[in-house]
């Protein structure tokens, strides 16, 4: 026997057969799931060929070789930097301003740098590679921001305090890592 608002159906095929037939009482109809369409799911961007490898496996957004040296433990004015993030900082801003000095096309640049005047005679440190993304102020301030969100491993801070390391660097969208390729 099936019981649907007050009414009293008969056992068997046939009755539930009725049952679906018949229009939904005011009850039923009141209390009848609506269909709702599920709340939106937050966009999540998903994986770029860059991040993703041929294996589904994510991958760094940037990585790059940085060699430590004692002119990166010096900000541009000359004084001491402390924290080994402001070293690894100070590495790519020194690394990006010698190339911008290096393509510089402008013809005053060119001029002066023929009579001595502003030339560099600086070349990057042996063993760094450039980057694509850490050029601009704006860029290394997300580096820094990363940086300073996670202590870095013993083995790399006393690696960049007390010598000139050769650092790998790989930078994915919540973190970094830094290893020591060479003390």
């Amino acid at each position: 026997l099936i019981i649907v608002g007050g009414a009293l159906y008969g056992g068997g095929k046939f009755a539930w057969e009725r049952l679906q037939q018949r229009p939904p009482s005011a009850m039923e109809a009141a209390t009848a799931p609506v269909d709702v369409p599920p709340a939106p799911v937050p966009a999540v961007a998903a994986p770029t060929l860059e991040e993703e490898d041929d294996r589904g496996e994510m991958r760094p957004q940037v990585v790059y070789r940085a060699r430590i040296s004692k002119r990166d433990h010096l900000d541009a004015r000359g004084h001491k930097l402390r924290g080994t993030w402001r070293v690894l900082i100070r590495d790519r801003e020194r690394l990006h301003e010698l190339e911008r000095a290096k393509h510089a096309k402008h013809a005053k640049h060119a001029k002066h740098a023929k009579h001595g005047k502003h030339a560099t005679h600086a070349k990057p440190d042996k063993g760094d590679i450039s980057d694509p993304r850490y050029g601009s102020k704006k860029a290394r301030a997300a580096l820094q921001k990363l940086l300073r969100a996670r202590r870095l491993p013993d083995e790399v801070r006393r690696a960049v305090s007390k010598g000139t390391p050769l650092l790998e660097v790989q930078v994915w969208p919540d973190q970094v890592t830094v290893k020591v390729l060479e003390p």
